[in-house]
């Protein structure tokens, strides 16, 4: 009888490589990318959060732009290196400011005004922003201050939907109310509005 040859020990070690390198492709690599993410300051952070946002989208590989900035479609992200941070946007309605007369660029501006107001548009939900008027994208946007200290693709990406799902709101319901209340037209609400108990349809 010839000799038996003992396998046990090379294929225990084949199956250990095999294990490890699935854990790495298929559970490891967030967390490999996260950590890597932790070393990462300034604009090579800001760079790297986008990417994993424009990746969320299925928008590929995106970073910002020789302006800092990146766009994807209603919404973007700006690189704020003054406070080291992101700044996410949506577009709530679009603003024709191009020719417009004065009367109605005071009246553009008063809405953004509104909008801020804690006693009018604050009484509404803002996901966490606040309104600017874009005067070169001739949009009013909802706006979100994302710190890169303390932001991770997973906060960015859940901020940045909280943003984007009430902006919808804003848009087909609560922009138009605000400016009725602007006008005189409404009375701002007693209390705080959210999607969820907003009886006013």
């Amino acid at each position: 009888m010839g000799a038996v040859r003992n396998y046990g020990k090379p294929v225990f070690a084949l199956l250990l490589l095999a294990m490890s390198a699935l854990c790495l492709f298929s559970c490891g690599s967030g967390f490999s990318g996260d950590a890597s993410m932790n070393d990462l300051t300034g604009k090579n952070k800001a760079d790297a959060l986008v990417a994993r946002y424009a990746r969320h989208l299925g928008a590929g590989e995106r970073v910002l732009d020789p302006s800092n900035d990146v766009s994807f479609g209603s919404r973007g992200l700006r690189y704020d290196a003054a406070n080291d941070a992101l700044i996410g946007r949506v577009l709530v309605n679009g603003a024709l400011l191009e020719g417009a007369p004065p009367e109605e660029l005071v009246n553009y501006k008063r809405m953004v005004y509104a909008l801020n107001d804690p006693a009018v548009g604050g009484m509404f939900d803002r996901g966490g922003g606040s309104f600017i008027l874009d005067e070169g994208k001739q949009g009013y946007y909802l706006v979100r201050t994302f710190p890169l200290a303390s932001t991770t693709p997973d906060t960015l990406i859940s901020g940045m939907e909280r943003m984007e799902d009430v902006a919808a709101t804003w848009t087909v319901r609560w922009f138009y109310r605000v400016a009725m209340i602007m006008h005189g037209h409404q009375q701002p609400p007693t209390a705080p509005v959210t999607r969820e108990n907003d009886t006013q349809r």
